[in-house]
């Protein structure tokens, strides 16, 4: 990607710790997570770019990542992340324990040798108490109607996100 260059010559703005470099060249050696991170935060239709922060602190440090997952730069503690959206480290823990799981199930899946993607067809539908048509179980009651949409919502973002992956 284009911005490579320019964000590994600024790695040196976080290197006043070790975990926080350590974070910053994990995510850019994981090309998967950083696509899985994007797909699953909502981001303003405008936002170009988005900061990663590095420590639950809001003044940073942070990476600036493109929205299409090309690393921009990094930016140390006190340097103001302008107008781009922040995914906190508490969302983007999350999020990586998320990711985490469904490579292993899909690992796992593999050496077993069963079919990755009706594994993670049946982990989404158990996940989601999903009946067999797709549509989360109902009793009828009037607030279910709301819970099958944000089911069915919760449901698309799921298998888009497994999609990047």
């Amino acid at each position: 990607m284009p911005h490579d260059e320019h964000f590994l010559t600024r790695l040196d703005r976080v290197s006043d710790s070790y975990d926080e470099l350590e974070l910053a060249l994990g995510l850019y050696r994981d090309h998967e997570l950083v696509r899985f991170v994007l797909d699953h935060v909502r981001l303003p239709e405008a936002a170009e770019r988005v900061a990663f922060a590095l420590t639950a602190d809001r003044g940073g440090p942070h990476v600036i990542v493109a929205r299409d997952g090309g690393f921009v730069t990094c930016l140390a503690a006190g340097m103001k992340v302008g107008p781009h959206p922040v995914i906190s480290r508490g969302q983007l823990d999350a999020l990586a324990t998320k990711h985490e799981r469904v490579r292993t199930g899909i690992a796992l899946a593999r050496k077993r040798g069963t079919d990755s993607s009706a594994l993670l067809r049946k982990m989404i539908r158990k996940a989601l108490q999903l009946d067999g048509r797709g549509a989360p179980r109902t009793e009828g009651r009037p607030e279910d109607k709301e819970a099958t949409h944000q089911g069915a919502a919760a449901r698309d973002d799921v298998l888009r996100g497994l999609a990047g992956c």
